[in-house]
C-alpha cells in the first residue's frame, strides 16, 4: 500500500461552500466536518453541545449533499452555561427553525442534559460524536466517557478547543491524555480540534490521519490545508464600517459606565434609563447595518445580561475593534509569517489585530523568533501579566535587559557583540529582524547567518530558512558539528530536538564540535553534569530518592520504568517516603503511576517531584537517612561527589561507554563505573558478567544482577494467527549506534524486495525517535512512531506479528524481550556475551548480524506465525513479577543501607 499524501485528506466535500453561516468559535471547521462525513459515510452522529447550531448545520449539509441515511442528533439543553454565556429560548427557535426548513427528517434536536441524553442512544449504535460541551476538565472527561460506550467499532470522537488555555478551559489536559490511549490527530486552528480514533474499525482514512507523526511534513500540510479552507469559510458579521466602528465604541463606552454606576453604587433611575437608552441605540445600530447577517435571529434582546452574553463571539471580535497599530508588539509582528503558519489570511492592521485580540491568548506567536510560551517559563517574574503583556514587555523592556525569547535568540548575547545595538538603547530581536540578519550578525554563538546562506545558496532571511528546514538540518556554522553533536552526546541523541537547539538550552558549555573554538575546555565548565549538587540540609525524615535525567510522558521504558518500580518497591519495603529528582525538565508525573501500575506493583503514597536546574537557583535537601538511586554514571558521579558514596545505588543497564565515541567521555563513564564505591545493581546477567570481563571486578564485591520483570507484556499476549494485513515492528533509533539502525533497515528493505515477505501484506512501524520520514522499504506501508507514549506502546504491541529489534549489546534490550512476551516473533542478533538466549523461548530467533542472515530470519519469523506454528506459551523466565524479580535486591539493599 503506498504511503498517504495530502488527497487522502481531502476530497470535494473539503471545497463545498458553507449554507448556514452563525456565531460560532468552530467556523473554520465545516470543511473538515464536510471531509469526516465523507470518509466515514456514519449511520448516526451525537453531537454534544449545538448552541446557534454551526457545527451541526455542517455534518447536516454533508450528510443531505452526499446522500446520506444518516441520523444526526444536536444534544443541548439551549440555555447556556458559564463558558457560552447564559441565553434565551430564542437561540433554540433559530436552529429548529433552520434545521426543520432545510433538514427535516434526518435531524434531531434533543433538548436536554447530555446525561439525561445518554439512554437514548444504545450502546455501539453512534459512530461519530463531536463533544462541545462546557470546557472544564472535568466536565468534558466526563461527557467523553459517558459517550464512549455509544460509540460502534467504527465509531470516531471529536473535540473542540483543544488549544484553549484561558478561562479555566480543560480539554487540552485531557486531550493529552486521550493521545495516549488512542490514535489521534490534532487541528491548531480556531480553538483547535482533536480526532480520536476509538472503534477498532474506524474507517481507513479517518485512521490513516490519526497515526500521522504528529509533527510529520504530511500532518503540517493537512493542518495548513484545512487552516486556509477555514479561513475562507464567509464570515458577514466581521465587516469594516466606520459606522459599525463607532458604534461599537459608543456600546463599549456604555458598558463601561454602566459597570462603573453598578460598582459605586450610583443608581439613580435617570441615569440608568439613559444608559440602558444608548445601550439599545448601539444594538440598533448594529442590526441596521446586518453587523451579523443571519445569526440577528440568535442574538437575545436582553440587555440585562451585557454585551458580551449579547453579542458572543462577535463582541468579543469586535468590541476590543483597538488600533493595532498602538500595541508595541508591531515592531516584532511578521504578518507574512503569522499568516502562513496559523492558516489566516487579511492584511497586515487585520493579522496583527488577530494577534492582539485573541492570537496570543491561544499561544500563538508574533513572529519566529518570539516563542511566548518560552518567554513566559524563562522569566517567571512576568507570571502575572497575559501573553501579550509580556510580548509586549518583551519588545519595551525585557529585550534590553537581554532576556531572550527563543532558545535560537540569545539577547544578552546579541547585545554583548554588538556594543552599537546597546549603546542605541534598541532592542536586540528588533534590530536582528531589520538588519542584523542581512548584515551576517549572529543570534546566538553557532548560528553565523552569512555563512549559512553562502554554504546553502540561499538568500533572505538565514534563521528562517534554518528554523524551518526539516530535520536533519545542515550545519548552522563551522563552529557547530550536528553529526558529531547526536554521536558525542547521547542525551542529545534521544532528544527530539534539533542538535543546535537542544545545545543552546541543554548543553551548557561543553563543546560542540571536535576542535570547538569557543574556548570551553576547562574541566570545570566540560563537564557540568558531573558538578556536586547544591544542596541543603535538612533534619526531615529520610527518603528513597531516583536521581535521573528526565521523566517524559514518550520515555516511561527502560531505564527510566525500571528505576521507578525499584525505586517504589525500596521505598514501601523500607516505610520511607519516595523522591524522585530530574535534571532536566519537570517530569511525567501521570506516567510515573501508570509504569507503578502496569508494573503491578502499589503505587508509592503521596511521592514527591523536585526539578534540579544544573545551572539556576534550585537545591536539594538532603537528610542524614536519605539513600539514593541513580540511572547514569554522570548523576551517580555527581551524587557521589554531594553525599556519602556508600548510601548511593547506581542502577547500571547499559555499558555506558558505548553512548560516545572512543575518548574522555568513555574513560570517565569506565572509571565510575569500576569505583568500588557504593552497590551497583546490573540489569541482566549478561550484561553484568560481560562488564566483569572486560575489568569491572568492583561488581564482584559491590554489585549484583538482576532480569528485568516482563509480565505486565504476556498479558497483552494474543495470537498471531494469519490475516489480510500483518505489522511488523521495526526498533529504530538512528541515533543510537548500538541499535544497528541501518543493518535493520538494510535487512528489511531486502526481505522485501526479494519477496521473502510480501510488501502489500505488510505495515511497517518504525518506532524511534529522529527516525527520517521518507523510509521505504521495497513498497511496504510505513508508519513512524517519532515518540511514542507507554500506553500506545503496549496497544501497538498488541497488533505486531513479527519484530526485529536489534543491539550491538552483550544484552537483548528491551524492546525484543517486550514483543517476545507479548506473543510476537521476534528476530535479534548474535553478538559477543549475547549467549543463553533459548531461555525465552522459541519466538527468539537469533541470527547473525549480516543483512542476509537477519533477511532469512524474518522469512523464518513470517512463516511461522502464517503457519500456526507459534508458542503460546511463556518461559518462566516472562511470567515473573518485578516482585519477584526484584526480590533479592530488596534483600540486599535491606541488608547494606542502614535503617533500610
Amino acid at each position: 500500500m503506498p504511503k498517504p499524501s495530502l488527497s487522502d485528506f481531502l476530497s470535494k466535500a473539503s471545497f463545498w461552500p458553507v449554507e448556514e453561516v452563525s456565531m460560532s468559535a468552530w467556523i473554520e471547521h465545516a470543511p473538515f466536518a464536510m471531509w469526516i462525513m465523507d470518509a466515514m459515510r456514519p449511520n448516526a452522529v451525537v453531537e454534544l453541545g449545538t448552541h446557534t447550531g454551526y457545527s451541526f448545520f455542517a455534518f447536516c449539509q454533508a450528510a443531505k449533499a452526499l446522500g446520506l441515511d444518516t441520523e444526526l442528533y444536536a444534544i443541548d439543553t439551549w440555555e447556556g452555561d458559564v463558558h457560552a454565556g447564559s441565553y434565551d429560548n430564542g437561540v433554540f427557535e433559530s436552529v429548529r427553525d433552520i434545521l426543520e426548513r432545510d433538514y427535516p427528517g434526518r435531524a434531531h434536536m434533543v433538548r436536554a442534559t447530555f446525561d439525561d441524553a445518554r439512554a437514548e442512544f444504545p450502546d455501539g449504535s453512534v459512530d461519530l460524536v463531536h463533544v462541545d460541551g462546557r470546557h472544564f476538565y472535568d466536565d468534558v472527561r466526563h461527557d467523553v466517557e459517558t459517550y464512549l460506550s455509544a460509540l460502534s467499532d467504527r465509531g470516531v470522537m471529536i473535540l473542540h478547543d483543544i488549544q484553549v488555555h484561558e478561562r479555566d478551559f480543560g480539554v487540552h489536559h485531557y486531550w493529552e491524555e486521550l493521545q495516549e490511549k488512542y490514535d489521534t490527530f490534532g487541528f491548531t486552528h480556531c480553538n483547535g480540534l482533536g480526532v480520536v480514533a476509538v472503534g477498532p474499525n474506524a474507517p481507513a482514512k479517518v485512521r490513516a490521519l490519526t497515526q500521522l507523526t504528529s509533527e510529520s511534513e504530511l500532518a503540517e500540510l493537512v493542518r495548513a490545508a484545512y487552516a486556509r479552507l477555514g479561513a475562507a469559510v464567509p464570515t458577514p458579521w466581521i465587516i469594516e464600517d466606520p459606522d459599525v466602528d463607532r458604534a461599537l465604541r459608543r456600546l463599549g463606552e456604555a458598558e463601561e459606565e454602566l459597570r462603573v454606576a453598578h460598582e459605586d453604587g450610583q443608581r439613580r433611575a435617570t441615569e440608568m434609563q439613559n444608559l440602558q437608552a444608548r445601550l439599545a441605540a448601539a444594538e440598533g445600530t448594529l442590526r441596521r447595518l446586518g453587523l451579523v447577517g443571519r445569526a440577528a435571529k440568535v442574538i437575545p434582546s436582553r440587555l440585562s445580561r451585557g454585551v458580551m452574553s449579547r453579542f458572543g463571539d462577535v463582541a468579543k471580535r469586535a468590541s476590543h475593534r483597538l488600533e493595532p497599530g498602538t500595541s508595541p508588539v508591531r515592531e516584532i509582528f511578521d504578518d507574512t509569517w503569522y499568516a502562513r503558519v496559523y492558516g489566516l489570511a487579511g492584511d497586515r492592521r487585520s493579522l496583527l489585530l488577530d494577534y492582539v485580540q485573541d492570537g496570543a491568548k491561544a499561544g500563538r506567536n508574533p513572529n519566529l523568533l518570539f516563542d511566548g510560551a518560552w518567554y513566559a517559563a524563562t522569566n517567571r517574574d512576568l507570571e502575572s501579566l497575559s501573553r501579550l503583556q509580556q510580548a509586549e514587555h518583551y519588545v519595551t523592556t525585557g529585550g534590553q535587559e537581554g532576556r531572550s525569547p527563543h532558545p535560537f535568540f540569545d539577547a544578552a548575547f546579541y547585545l554583548e557583540n554588538n556594543p552599537d545595538v546597546a549603546t542605541a538603547g534598541a532592542n536586540p530581536l528588533v534590530h536582528y529582524l531589520r538588519s542584523g540578519d542581512s548584515e551576517g550578525r549572529r543570534p546566538n554563538p553557532y548560528f553565523d547567518p552569512a555563512w549559512y546562506r553562502r554554504v546553502l545558496g540561499l538568500k533572505g532571511f538565514a534563521a528562517s530558512a534554518y528554523l524551518e528546514a526539516p530535520l536533519p538540518r545542515s550545519a548552522p556554522s563551522e563552529d557547530f558539528d550536528p553529526g558529531w553533536y547526536l554521536a558525542t552526546y547521547e542525551d542529545a541523541a534521544e532528544s527530539d530536538l534539533d542538535p543546535l537547539i537542544f545545545h543552546l538550552m541543554h548543553g551548557d558549555k561543553r563543546p560542540a564540535s571536535p576542535d570547538d573554538s569557543t574556548g570551553r575546555v576547562v574541566l570545570r565548565d566540560r563537564w557540568t553534569a558531573l558538578a556536586p549538587y547544591r544542596s541543603v540540609t535538612t533534619s526531615r525524615e529520610g527518603n528513597i530518592t531516583v536521581v535521573t535525567d528526565t521523566i517524559s510522558a514518550d520515555g516511561l521504558y527502560g531505564r527510566v520504568a525500571t528505576a521507578l518500580v525499584l525505586g517504589a518497591l525500596w521505598a514501601t519495603a523500607s516505610s520511607k517516603k519516595l523522591r524522585i529528582v530530574t535534571r532536566r525538565g519537570r517530569p511525567a508525573t501521570k506516567g510515573c503511576f501508570e509504569v507503578w501500575k502496569m508494573a503491578g506493583i502499589e503505587a508509592p503514597k503521596d511521592p514527591e517531584f523536585v526539578v534540579y536546574r544544573e545551572s539556576g537557583d534550585t537545591y536539594v535537601d538532603i537528610a542524614p537517612d536519605d539513600h539514593w538511586l541513580t540511572t547514569s554514571w554522570s548523576t551517580t558521579a555527581a551524587l557521589r561527589a554531594t553525599v556519602d558514596p556508600e548510601k548511593v545505588v547506581y542502577l547500571l543497564m547499559e555499558d555506558e561507554r558505548s553512548f560516545y565515541p572512543t575518548g574522555d567521555d568513555a574513560l570517565k563513564a569506565w572509571r565510575e563505573m569500576t569505583r568500588p564505591t557504593g552497590l551497583t545493581l546490573v540489569d541482566s546477567r549478561r550484561l553484568y558478567d560481560a562488564l566483569v570481563a572486560d575489568g569491572a571486578t568492583n561488581l564482584v564485591d559491590h554489585g549484583m544482577s538482576f532480569e528485568s520483570s516482563l509480565s505486565a507484556f504476556t498479558e497483552l499476549k494474543t495470537e498471531h494467527l494469519w490475516r489480510p494485513r500483518r505489522e511488523l515492528f521495526f526498533d529504530s533509533r538512528p541515533n543510537r549506534a548500538r541499535s544497528l539502525f541501518s543493518l535493520g533497515a538494510e535487512a528489511l528493505t531486502r526481505s522485501f524486495e526479494r519477496g521473502i515477505l510480501n510488501a502489500s501484506d505488510w505495515t511497517v512501524h518504525c518506532v524511534g525517535r529522529n527516525t527520517p520520514q521518507d523510509l521505504n522499504f521495497g513498497g511496504a506501508w510505513t508508519v513512524i512512531h517519532d515518540a511514542i507514549p507507554l500506553s500506545q506502546y503496549t496497544e501497538l504491541l498488541r497488533s505486531i506479528d513479527i519484530g526485529l529489534s536489534l543491539m550491538a549489546t552483550p544484552h537483548t534490550g528491551y524492546p525484543a524481550l517486550d514483543l517476545v512476551a507479548a506473543g510476537s516473533q521476534v528476530v535479534t542478533n548474535t553478538w559477543p556475551g549475547k549467549t543463553g538466549l533459548d531461555v525465552y523461548g522459541p519466538r527468539l530467533i537469533v541470527a547473525e548480524p549480516t543483512v542476509d542472515a537477519l533477511a532469512a530470519a524474518l522469512g523464518a519469523a513470517d512463516k511461522n506465525s502464517r503457519t500456526g506454528k507459534v508458542d503460546t506459551g511463556s518461559p518462566d523466565v516472562l511470567c515473573r513479577t518485578w516482585t519477584e524479580q526484584l526480590s533479592d535486591v530488596l534483600a540486599r539493599l535491606a541488608a547494606e543501607h542502614a535503617g533500610v
